[in-house]
């Protein structure tokens, strides 16, 4: 199977940016959840008082930004939870560590032609769980 080069490139992306995603996650929760109002609107409830919790309720589960990165968070984490082992190890050395090339495959121990045969289906599985990759088929 041969994935776009960009689209590739996007989904490596979010894996690099995944502990830094699932942390912008969690400050946006906190943010809503603590502040003061929810923003201009407020929703009224049945005998007419503005309802701030659910101006917030209705935020957190509206916000596009939030909505995205939680996409993308949950694709990565039942990507990696579908793949082996070996996998994970490369994924938590590789995208988590920022370790490289020579480290990794001294490490697990794999070779060379392994390392990137494991990096694709990572990034293959993650790609399909977010929609945008068609076919996977991992070893």
């Amino acid at each position: 199977m041969k994935i776009n080069r960009a689209i590739f490139c996007y989904i490596e992306y979010e894996l690099y940016h995944y502990r830094k995603s699932r942390k912008m996650i969690a400050e946006m929760r906190d943010d809503i959840i603590n502040s003061s109002s929810a923003g201009k609107k407020e929703i009224q409830s049945d005998c007419g008082l503005a309802d701030s919790t659910a101006a917030k309720a209705s935020k957190l589960i509206s916000s596009p930004a939030l909505m995205k990165l939680e996409k993308n968070v949950g694709a990565i984490d039942d990507g990696i939870a579908r793949l082996s082992d070996v996998h994970k190890q490369l994924f938590e050395l590789k995208y988590i560590q920022n370790k490289e090339f020579d480290y990794i495959c001294d490490m697990i121990p794999i070779s060379r032609r392994s390392y990137f045969r494991l990096r694709k289906d990572i990034v293959a599985m993650v790609g399909w769980y977010m929609g945008i990759v068609s076919d996977v088929m991992v070893d």
